[in-house]
């Protein structure tokens, strides 16, 4: 008898999680094979269904879409999907827009893929340790709006016209890569890798349209070039042959010889020293600021200043 009801519960597993997968008329996808065009109507079908905006019955976790060509499908959208652990490997997505989706440890790589549909910037992404490497992004225009994109790795990543607006890129990797250009606007880039990007055509450039400043605390900037924010805290930097692509940077900053260096009444900080905190408005004597005199004004000092009577 026990070995009847073991039989009978492994042949209802086993069946149950093939019609799942196979007819794709259900709340859960998790851990089914698409790859290549497998069971494509099923896929279709749960896509088409999965809307409701709760993860648990949209659930797609650690399932297999690689080399899909989602062209080929009557899909344009992901919408409020549970992704996280899947394999996008070598998809083309370029018709697909995401919205407000989980993509943690998502496998992009050599993906073909536009990003986040940007008219509905309320309904945010996340790509938080995803790989992007060796993907083709926004070779028409594209990007990603409002989404967390912690610890994502974009090496040897071919970009067209792509703007990262009002993302977490804290911890993200870019290197090796190429393309046209690429903008962060008012973008969270702490702890930000960005490694030989200097065959981005246009260069990277980072705005503040919201007034900032652009936290960049940390980031290593090596080869690449680079328009920096009017306001900006760039404490613990570490750079190195960069090229800046626009006049200029706020003072009391400078590129020289290829260093991020902060200069200051005729004393120049080396590139790893605690930065300045600098708004062109803000009149100051400098040594007044400077509490330790180590002729670079670090952020505490800054703000003991700013907020003093």
């Amino acid at each position: 008898m026990k070995y009847i009801i073991l039989i009978s519960i492994f042949f209802s597993f086993a069946f149950g999680q093939y019609d799942r997968c196979d007819t794709g008329d259900t709340g859960s996808v998790e851990g089914c094979d698409f790859s290549n065009g497998k069971n494509a109507e099923a896929l279709e079908t749960f896509l088409s269904y999965a809307d409701d905006g709760d993860y648990d019955l949209d659930n797609a976790r650690n399932a297999n879409f690689s080399g899909i060509n989602f062209g080929d499908l009557e899909i344009s959208e992901f919408w409020s999907i549970d992704f996280t652990g899947s394999d996008f490997s070598g998809t083309n997505l370029s018709y697909v827009v995401f919205e407000n989706c989980n993509f943690t440890d998502v496998d992009f790589s050599g993906a073909i893929l536009t990003g986040d549909d940007p008219s509905v910037p309320e309904l945010t992404n996340i790509y938080t340790n995803a790989s992007f490497d060796g993907a083709s992004i926004g070779k028409e225009g594209g990007g990603f709006v409002s989404a967390t994109m912690t610890n994502a790795s974009f090496s040897g990543t071919t970009f067209g016209l792509v703007e990262f607006e009002d993302c977490n890129m804290q911890g993200a990797v870019f290197k090796d890569i190429k393309g046209t250009y690429i903008y962060f606007n008012d973008s969270f880039l702490e702890n930000i890798t960005i490694e030989d990007a200097s065959a981005v055509k246009e260069g990277i450039t980072i705005n503040d349209f919201r007034g900032g400043p652009i936290s960049m605390i940390n980031a290593n900037l090596i080869n690449a070039t680079i328009a920096f924010p009017a306001t900006g805290i760039f404490n613990g930097i570490v750079s190195s042959y960069l090229v800046e692509t626009e006049c200029c940077l706020p003072e009391p900053w400078v590129i020289d010889n290829g260093v991020l260096l902060n200069t200051s009444w005729n004393s120049t900080n080396p590139a790893d020293s605690v930065g300045m905190y600098s708004v062109s408005d803000f009149t100051h004597n400098f040594y007044e600021v400077d509490g330790d005199g180590d002729g670079c004004i670090s952020l505490e000092e800054f703000n003991d200043y700013y907020n003093s009577d």
